[in-house]
């Protein structure tokens, strides 16, 4: 169980708002909840906080949970991120869709404030490449071994790409730098990924 103190703590080394560890820490228990429905999800994790949670732990922290689905619909996909709320552990209470369209995750963490994460749900995305990953061990209390599919980086640096042709934000350009530099270097291995990651726009 993670306490107050040690998470404002962290915040203080890390010279971040202590809602910021907080977020990060409901969002890794978040996806080990959701690992633990196994293929009945019928979701895929994607976008930046999937790159911190399953491939590079100094990642920059993220602030929502991205997902595609694979087999199902949107209201089955949401059926199933409610069922995945009873396996969350650590210390987060609380949790629920709210009302609102797209809805939102609220919850109480360690800070036992009331706080909102954005949940990103498509059913729209051609999927081509996916692989099983383990959630890596950011907190203490994270159960061990959880698995769950994830975009392969090919099919995250595809998606930022299209993001960029659709919308300017600062956080895709820095999440496509890094995995440049960190991963791809100069190979243009994402051509694949680009040429059909929409279905509603193939033209990309």
């Amino acid at each position: 169980m993670i306490t107050k103190s040690l998470l404002t703590r962290k915040a203080a080394e890390e010279n971040l708002p202590a809602k910021t560890i907080e977020r990060d820490y409901a969002l890794a228990h978040l996806i080990a909840g959701i690992a633990a429905l196994g293929n009945e999800s019928g979701l895929v994790f994607k976008g930046g906080t999937a790159i911190r949670l399953c491939f590079l732990p100094e990642y920059r922290y993220s602030a929502d949970l991205d997902f595609s689905v694979i087999s199902g619909t949107k209201e089955e996909a949401y059926s199933s991120i409610l069922k995945a709320f009873a396996s969350v552990s650590g210390d987060i209470s609380g949790l629920r869709l709210t009302d609102e369209m797209p809805p939102r995750i609220s919850y109480f963490g360690p800070l036992g404030r009331e706080r909102f994460l954005k949940l990103d749900v498509s059913v729209d995305e051609l999927v081509l490449n996916t692989e099983v990953r383990t959630l890596l061990p950011h907190w203490p209390d994270l159960p061990a071994n959880s698995r769950l599919r994830v975009y392969t980086l090919i099919e995250i640096a595809g998606e930022k790409l299209r993001c960029l042709m659709q919308r300017t934000q600062c956080r895709d350009f820095f999440d496509l730098w890094v995995l440049f530099t960190r991963f791809f270097g100069r190979k243009p291995l994402i051509a694949e990924s680009i040429s059909g990651n929409s279905r509603d726009d193939m033209r990309l």
